[in-house]
Parts: C-alpha cells; structure tokens; sequence
C-alpha cells in the first residue's frame, strides 16, 4: 500500500527565509600568467560587498601572500557583482561601536589596510563598476591606478557626513591630493556621488572604459604599469590646483571660505564638516600622516556627539523600512504618516468633482456651468409647486 509523501508547511507570508553562510570566501585570487593577479570581490552572503571586520582582518593575510609571489608582478581589485565594487562599511556593524575608542580602532584599521596597498611595490589597479562609496572609494583611492565603467550603476562619493561621520580610510588625505582642494571639499561637505565622466574631467579615476571585458582591460593597464612605472608620476595638476595646496594664504583662504559656507547652511549644529576640513588643512600642511593623527583625535571627540547615534538610529530606521514586507510590522508612528497620504473627507470628493467638470477645456466647463444652472432651477421649481400646493 503506498503512502502518501507529507507535505512541508509552506512559509507564512511575509517571513524571511533564515541564511546560511557558505564557506566561500568572500575574497579570492586569479593568478595569470602575464604577472597579473585578480583579486576578487565577491561576498557569497549579501547582494553587495562590505569592508566588514571579516575582510579587514584577513586582509594582511591577503596581502602577505600577494607581495610574497614573486611570479606576481601586478595586482587588480575587481568585483565579480555588477552593480558593486564595495559598497562601503557595513553598518550593521556599526551597532557594535559602543564607544568612540572602538570607532577609532575600526577606522584606523582600515586606513592602516589602505595605507599598505598604497605603499606597496606592486602596481594596483582597481577596476571599478558599480557603487564606490564611502571606505569602498577609499579603497580605491589608496591604488596607483583606478579605471571606471561608464554605466550609470558606477557612482563614487563619500557621503560619511550625511550619517554623522567622518571618512574613515584615509579620504581626507588622499582625495585632495588626487583631485584638488576644491572638488575634494565638494564631494566630502555635501556627500555628494560623482559619476565616470565626471570623476575622469576632475582627475578622480585615470580612466573610463566600457562594461565588457572589464578583467582583461584592467590587466593590460596593469601590465602597462609593469612595463612603464613613470606613468603611475606623470599625473599633472592645474596652476590654480597648486596654488591653493601649496601657498598657504590661497590654500587658508578657501578652508575659511567653506567653513563659513558650513556655517551658514549648518548654522554651527553639526562638527562634522568642521573636523572634516581640519583633517584637510592638517594634511596638506604635513603630509606625512600629520592629518591622519589628527583625525584619530576628532574621531574621539565626533564620537561621543548625540547627532551620531541619531543619524546611525535614522539609518537603520530606513533600513528597516525597506526590508520590513507591505502591511507587517508597521508601527503606530509609521501607520499615522500612511493615514495621512491617503487623501480622504468631502474636500477630496469636491475637487474630484470639480477636476471632472473641467475636462474638456472651455467647452467642459460651459457644460458643467450649464448642468449646475439647470440643476438649481429645477429645484427652484420643485420648491415653489410644493409651497403653492400648500
């Protein structure tokens, strides 16, 4: 006698399926024969790539086995998600920085990880497509040699002053070297994303290529960087660039110049931006990690403001929302600001009403005029028979 298969229970609506991590790591390496190595992101776990505590602490181990192969002559970092290079830090671990020493341990973590790939005797590459944002553009900066895909998916920014934040990875000090004093105050102050062409006229990538093929372009910049090192020195600035890095009443003037512009939008509220342009003036001064001293400094002090645990609380917040599935889960908070969309009353009917009767121009609204006229005297007319047959 057969017996009938059980069926499984299917998933209540609305209940996320619990995931697994798989045993893939998140970073591995293609060794070619032409010298290059392709240092693969791909998170197995997420639908975009983190610098999380994972990928910094395995990161050494990383670069140990790069610079120990000598048959390695170059290296690429490159994505294998097509939407993202490295989207930044993960913010969800955020939630674990109690203390402003922990967010100074994070942050000088990574720019100790940056600072070795910019340090390094091998050319880097990154080959960008995708989001570059925060530590992930970072990342990038801290390469000899950056390339972006001109698609308009591939967006890069630093947009830590919108949470509250300071960037992290050594942004303050490499980007205005890169691009200028003047768009690197632009793009920190207002956190604002820079797209390929852009990035390419301001000096932020080196090159813009096409979608295709985007691992074997990226190895022959590299191998053009192994054949030619004077390349990765020929990068050549504006005078007026110049000028304002390095002669300090020009380069004072337009720091004070964009902490009163702070000030006037800001109204002094938020030490954010302010910490952001001393990093800057400290870096361009020094230049021998003068600024990144001073930043573990302020970390210390931004740390401890109320308006960081709001914005990382407004953060997650929307975070939340996003994920939370349509009619679950919706608080009473959330339920009122819903109510409030949906338009309601007999106002709402009235200019529905009115919205009809003027349909059609002129003509639409004679013909609304016309029937309301009509309408009213047979009212009239029905009141005056009633009262005379009284």
């Amino acid at each position: 006698m057969a017996t009938k298969a059980k069926r499984t229970p299917a998933p209540k609506r609305g209940t996320a399926k619990k995931k697994t991590k798989t045993a893939r790591p998140p970073v591995t390496i293609e060794r070619r024969a032409d010298g290059v190595a392709l240092v693969w992101f791909d998170d197995p776990d997420d639908k975009v790539n983190k610098l999380s505590t994972r990928i910094l602490d395995d990161f050494n181990k990383l670069m140990d086995e790069l610079e120990a192969d000598n048959e390695i002559r170059a290296v690429v970092w490159i994505s294998r998600k097509p939407d993202c290079f490295i989207a930044g830090a993960d913010i969800e671990e955020f939630k674990l920085i109690t203390s402003a020493e922990m967010g100074e341990k994070f942050a000088l973590d990574g720019h100790r990880a940056f600072d070795r790939i910019e340090r390094s005797a091998k050319p880097q590459v990154a080959a960008i497509r995708g989001v570059a944002l925060g530590g992930g553009l970072e990342f990038a900066l801290a390469c000899h040699y950056r390339m972006a895909v001109r698609d308009e998916k591939t967006v890069l920014g630093l947009p830590e002053v919108k949470l509250g934040l300071l960037p992290g990875g050594g942004g303050t000090q490499r980007l205005p070297r890169l691009v200028g004093l003047q768009h690197a105050l632009d793009m920190m102050l207002t956190g604002k994303n820079v797209y390929p062409d852009k990035a390419r006229k301001i000096g932020l990538v080196d090159e813009v290529v096409g979608p295709w093929a985007l691992d074997e372009i990226a190895a022959a910049a590299a191998r053009r960087l192994i054949a030619d090192r004077t390349a990765l020195t020929t990068r050549k600035k504006n005078l007026a660039a110049r000028v304002m890095e390095d002669v300090g009443p020009a380069r004072d003037f337009v720091l004070k110049q964009a902490a009163d512009m702070v000030r006037d939008k800001t109204r002094g509220k938020y030490p954010q931006p302010f910490k952001i342009i001393e990093c800057v003036r400290v870096g361009l001064e020094k230049r021998n990690g003068g600024g990144l001293r001073v930043r573990g400094a302020l970390v210390r002090r931004v740390g401890g403001w109320p308006g960081v645990a709001a914005a990382r609380q407004s953060l997650f917040r929307d975070d939340r929302e996003e994920k939370t599935p349509r009619g679950e889960g919706r608080g009473p908070r959330e339920k009122r600001r819903r109510a409030r969309r949906r338009p309601h009353g007999r106002g709402h009917q009235s200019r529905h009403r009115a919205r009809r009767e003027n349909v059609g121009g002129p003509q639409g609204r004679r013909a609304g005029a016309a029937g309301a006229r009509a309408k009213s005297t047979s009212s009239k007319r029905s009141t005056s028979g009633s009262s005379e047959n009284r």
